[in-house]
Order: structure tokens, then sequence, then C-alpha cells
């Protein structure tokens, strides 16, 4: 049966999650699939930033949730973010690049 306009709607306070390892961490750290409108932000970000880096710390705050949904890292916990374990954060942005198919995929679909 076809999901209906309302019942597919419903579904954004929903958003897919998955527990990722981060041993820098010494823990997990629980992901969320990126919306269209934050997978906007960070190309946008991407596209107008030197540093291809930049993008990172965007996606760290949109991915990155509490076990109620809520964003794990809010207000001046990004630019505590910063000062993080590279290898930690690394992790984190491909787990979440992964899970959001923000990577090619096995079928061949291009990255952008």
């Amino acid at each position: 049966m076809a999901l209906t306009r309302d019942e597919i709607f419903a579904r954004r306070s929903s958003l897919p999650t998955e527990e990722v390892e981060i041993p820098e961490l010494g823990g997990a750290v629980r992901i969320r699939h990126l919306t269209l409108a934050e997978v906007e932000e960070i190309k946008r970000v991407q596209k107008n930033a030197t540093d291809p880096i930049k993008m990172y710390l965007p996606i760290v705050e949109k991915s990155c949730i509490n076990g109620d949904g809520t964003q794990l890292f809010v207000g001046e916990d990004i630019r505590l973010v910063m000062t993080l374990p590279w290898a930690a954060i690394e992790a984190i942005v491909e787990a979440s690049m992964r899970l959001s198919k923000l990577v090619p995929s096995e079928n061949g679909a291009p990255k952008d």
C-alpha cells in the first residue's frame, strides 16, 4: 500500500538513525539521516569554502543526535566540537555521509 502525503510528512520526525562506534571517544555516537535542506546547506558550505574541511562541522552538528532525536551539539557545543580528535570527527562525518548516501554507491551513483 502506498503511503499518503500525511504519512510521509509524519515520518520527518523519526528519520532513520544508526549508532556508530567512535573508539577515540570511548563509545558510540547516534547519527541520523540528513534532510534535503541540510544536504543543500552542507553542499553550499562545501562550494563556497576554500577548505573542504569546512563542511565537516555542519555535518557533525546536523547528524549527531540524542536518544530522543534532538540535536546532540547545540550553541557553544558547536565550537567545542572543533577541539575533539580529528579521527573521531572524520569517523562521524564518514558514517553520516554513508548513511545519508552522500558518497558514491555500489551501483556507481555519483557523489555530486
